[in-house]
């Protein structure tokens, strides 16, 4: 029995919707799919920035806990610069004797008594201040110039006796220029015996009297000047 001609379009058409509705559900799938890929995308780029701002934020919270909790100036150090302040002080309230050399100053105090080495540099620190030390011709020549030196005069160089020449040290153990001495000085060594430097007239002098008496030169530490 053959089909009638109404039974095969029935069927066509049975197959076209079929395959209306598969398209119509493959679009939908593949929309939906794009859209949940879309909203997968979202969410991680969500996280990513949530992710950031907390790193930002435990960031801020960890300098401003630095802030909070640095260090304040210790009672030791507050003491120290209480110190400094205090001697420095004392040093400018001298009469001072006050140089300017290439803009740099250097302030003296030129003692009117006399004393021995070892007294005179007790006066000075009582004073906050340390037996001179010149660290060029320079500064001699110019001290010179402002105060007339007529005697010996005391200043910091001192050794405690060596058999050999150039161990004479300023105050702070830096080295005696090789310039400021007078010809043939220093030459006054002894082993064991304390050797003492002044000024007389335009040089330096080196001699194991450390008892003679003279005047002396105090110098306002570096730190205060």
């Amino acid at each position: 029995m053959k089909p009638n001609k109404c039974s095969v379009c029935l069927l066509a058409l049975i197959a076209i919707l079929t395959l209306i509705n598969f398209g119509v559900f493959l679009y939908f799938a593949i929309s939906t799919k794009n859209k949940f890929l879309e909203l997968v995308e979202r969410v991680e780029k969500y996280e990513q920035d949530n992710a950031l701002k907390l790193k930002e934020l435990q960031n801020r919270d960890v300098r401003i806990a630095n802030i909070t909790t640095s260090p304040t100036p210790s009672s030791t150090s507050t003491s120290l610069i209480t110190t400094i302040l205090n001697r420095c002080q004392t040093a400018l309230s001298n009469n001072l004797t006050i140089l300017d050399v290439g803009g740099v100053k250097y302030r003296y105090f030129v003692s009117k008594g006399k004393a021995n080495w070892n007294t005179a540099n007790s006066v000075c620190k009582q004073r906050q201040m340390n037996l001179a030390k010149f660290e060029s011709v320079i500064v001699l020549e110019e001290f010179k110039k402002t105060i007339n030196i007529a005697s010996d005069m005391w200043v910091s160089g001192v050794s405690y006796g060596n058999s050999t020449h150039g161990v004479l040290q300023w105050y702070d153990g830096s080295a005696i220029s090789s310039s400021l001495w007078a010809i043939g000085e220093p030459d006054d060594f002894k082993a064991g015996v304390q050797a003492c430097v002044s000024i007389q007239i335009n040089r330096l002098h080196d001699t194991n009297h450390c008892d003679a008496t003279s005047q002396f030169i105090c110098e306002v530490p570096s730190n205060c000047q």
